[in-house]
């Protein structure tokens, strides 16, 4: 563990130190596009001299495709790549110094500095110079973020960093998504062997019921497949005839031929036969219309209109003493569990629609959930852990609760008492590694989760509740 220690340390600070390289060359190329000289690698030297000046972005310019030929050709790369790479540490350097620091002294890795990038470009406006506001809003996002990331994983980072982001952003989230809905589209890629990928833009609540529902039914399916391959087996069995060779598909290859049954095409084998199995496609078609997708989205009250019906299948985050405040990606947002924020409006689509709701009381200034009222014959402490993990408690997982077991931290058996203290969500693969892989954890008296690895090296995961829910610094500079 050491030694994949040390390697790590050594090739953050190297992705820091291209970082820095690559924005360079940027920087020279933008100084010969404008007939000056930049000082060297790492100088405080403004760029001076006199020359002639060129008009038009530097993108464009000869000085700056010269340049990226010649480190894609230096490189064995595409230009395209280059270009990316440069951009992207331009980005990075220009506006995250101290995410790039960071990055050197091996406390994030090269895929936090990512998302905190990726995520933060909502603050700017796009196609204008930064403002002495937006570098003040992006340096408390920088702060607020980069604090975090040194705590998480970048799969744990992004949908907090787009939480914090859309605090300061310079334009609403619904502003910015009636105009993204403009852009949905479906396109083919192929991928060689006869395979292909299709993808399809769409907005986030509808694109994850799809997946869902697929997956669900794919589930069901299966189940079908498995029972009916036992019958057939239980029958040969019986009557002393040869066994016919079926290969079982796993879920994964029933949700793809499920999608395309959905569009009204039809998947046969060479001789004709069908590779769902005719018992399988009965069911199947059975339970269609029975199976909804799941969509797990907490609703700021805020988002809600005062004439809804109250049956709303979702989970509702009240604060009972809201600040008021104004601007835009100021107020608390309601948000699509495991994607981040989402429009007022897609928010009331998805409460308006549904049969039930739960409604979450918080303390606005931890986070610390005070109560859980639901509408939905279940038990207290799995509405409670619902809101309050909301998915694994491993370190970097983010399977959904609904997919996770509830686990005793401290084993019955060893005398653990089945109490909100005493519980928390684990998938089910990190769940036989907590309990069979040497992993040892304490739930603290916040439902932070210390963990201790093999080779005794202690990793935190606090509860998502207290992330949503907690202030995230001083408001807004605006």
């Amino acid at each position: 563990m050491s030694w994949v220690e040390d390697i790590e340390q050594r090739s953050r600070a190297l992705e820091a130190e291209r970082l820095r390289a690559h924005a360079y060359v940027r920087a020279v190329a933008a100084a010969e596009h404008a007939g000056l000289v930049v000082g060297e690698p790492g100088s405080s030297e403004a760029a001076s001299g006199a020359g002639k000046s060129w008009d038009g972005p530097v993108e464009r310019s000869l000085a700056y495709r010269s340049a990226v030929a010649d480190v894609a050709a230096s490189a064995r790369l595409s230009e395209q790549s280059v270009q990316q790479r440069i951009e992207k540490a331009v980005e990075l350097t220009t506006q995250y110094a101290n995410v790039v620091h960071a990055l050197e002294a091996g406390e994030v890795a090269p895929q936090h500095a990512g998302v905190i990038a990726d995520s933060g470009r909502i603050i700017g406006i796009p196609g204008s110079a930064d403002t002495s506001e937006i570098r003040d809003r992006r340096a408390v996002y920088e702060r607020l973020v980069l604090e975090k990331a040194r705590q998480v994983s970048p799969n744990q980072l992004r949908p907090y960093a787009r939480r914090v982001a859309e605090k300061y952003a310079w334009e609403s989230i619904d502003g910015r998504h009636a105009r993204e809905q403009q852009h949905r589209r479906v396109w083919l890629e192929t991928a060689g062997d006869g395979m292909a990928v299709l993808c399809a833009y769409l907005p986030v609540d509808r694109a994850q019921a799809i997946y869902s529902r697929l997956t669900r039914m794919a589930q069901s399916t299966a189940q079908a497949e498995a029972a009916e391959a036992r019958a057939v087996k239980e029958q040969a069995a019986k009557t002393g005839t040869e066994l016919p060779v079926v290969r079982s598909r796993g879920v994964g290859e029933i949700r793809a031929d499920l999608l395309a049954d959905f569009l009204g095409i039809d998947f046969t084998t060479e001789d004709g036969a069908q590779t769902v199995a005719d018992a399988a496609v009965a069911a199947e078609s059975t339970a269609a219309g029975n199976v909804q997708g799941i969509v797990q989205v907490i609703v700021h009250e805020d988002d809600l209109d005062t004439d809804l019906d109250t049956g709303l299948d979702t989970d509702m985050a009240r604060d009972p003493d809201p600040e008021a405040s104004s601007g835009p990606g100021a107020r608390p947002q309601s948000e699509l569990e495991g994607c981040g924020p989402i429009p007022a409006d897609m928010a009331r689509r998805v409460a308006g629609a549904a049969t039930s709701w739960v409604e979450v009381t918080v303390n606005p200034g931890t986070g610390d959930i005070r109560k859980v009222e639901s509408r939905v014959p279940s038990a207290d402490q799995k509405r409670k852990l619902q809101v309050r993990d909301a998915h694994c408690r491993w370190p970097g997982c983010r399977m959904p609760g609904f997919r996770c077991d509830i686990d005793h931290t401290v084993a019955v058996a060893d005398g653990g008492e089945t109490a909100m203290t005493n519980l928390g969500y684990l998938c089910r693969n990190h769940h036989l590694v907590k309990h069979h892989g040497g992993w040892e954890v304490v739930q603290l008296p916040d439902a932070t989760f210390e963990w201790t690895s093999p080779t005794v090296r202690k990793t935190r995961t606090v509860p998502e509740g207290r992330v949503r829910f907690v202030e995230t610094g001083e408001p807004p500079p605006f």
